[in-house]
């Protein structure tokens, strides 16, 4: 129901029908004990926008989905929001690149930035919209002498889904922090074959089992059909500040200690 011209809902009925899942899926997180709850990419309806934070403190729950596509100086904006229970301010993290999917002459908006939330409920995490993902720069973003995110979010609508899984993997390791890929695989337009949410997993620098694909929890929503459950494991991940990993964990790369 989106259209990929735009990237918006194309109707308000669809958005309605959206909105309705999106109630389900933050109900199920809360029921799960889930801290935190991720959208895949042009998945949330704009006009939510004013209500997000007041959701996100009701439940509990820090909530990080991407808006439908707007327009800004005649550029497409790809926005995730960042939505922290208690927080005064809902946070937007803007794609920067467009991908080959985004036919964008004109490129598209950002503002240049590239966040970290440090202290929060679900402790340091950073979000990476889609195809930024794949951009070297992105993930140079964090020096040597910088703080680095526990968890990095890759917000996603990817064709690829292997081959993220792939980068996934590399950055746990090299940042030393659990990735969590959300991700929307969209259907063909003749109705063959459904739109899924393959390419969502987490994973995190350990020996065995690198990539957690969760466990799914049923939702009975129109489109959201399931929320996929994924435990992180915070002690293992800071244990990089003293350079030694807890056991099941890979040795800390240098690049990733921290004095």
């Amino acid at each position: 129901k989106l259209n990929l011209t735009d990237y918006a809902f194309k109707d308000n009925a669809t958005r309605d029908e959206v909105e309705a899942d999106i109630s389900k899926a933050v109900l199920a997180a809360k029921t799960n004990s889930c801290q935190a709850l991720a959208f895949p990419e042009y998945s949330i309806p704009n006009r939510l926008r004013n209500r997000l934070l007041e959701i996100a403190s009701d439940s509990g729950v820090t909530i990080i989905g991407g808006f439908e596509g707007s327009w800004i100086d005649g550029k497409l904006a790809d926005e995730v929001f960042v939505a922290i229970p208690g927080e005064p301010n809902l946070y937007s993290q803007y794609k920067h690149s467009p991908s080959l999917e985004e036919q964008l002459p004109g490129s598209m908006f950002h503002d240049g930035a590239l966040r970290l939330f440090t202290n929060s409920p679900i402790g340091d995490f950073a979000v990476v919209v889609c195809s930024d993902f794949l951009e070297t720069a992105t993930l140079d973003a964090w020096s040597l002498v910088g703080p680095l995110p526990d968890i990095l979010f890759v917000v996603a609508r990817n064709t690829y889904p292997d081959l993220y899984k792939h980068f996934a993997v590399t950055d746990s390791f090299r940042l030393y922090c659990s990735v969590a890929v959300c991700n929307v695989l969209d259907g063909n337009e003749d109705g063959n074959d459904k739109t899924t949410s393959d390419g969502t997993f987490v994973v995190s620098p350990r020996n065995d089992g690198k990539v957690d694909v969760g466990a799914d929890v049923a939702v009975a929503g129109t489109y959201l059909k399931k929320i996929t459950v994924h435990d992180i494991p915070f002690s293992a991940i800071r244990a990089r500040e003293r350079g030694k990993p807890v056991r099941g964990f890979f040795a800390v790369p240098r690049s990733a200690r921290r004095a």
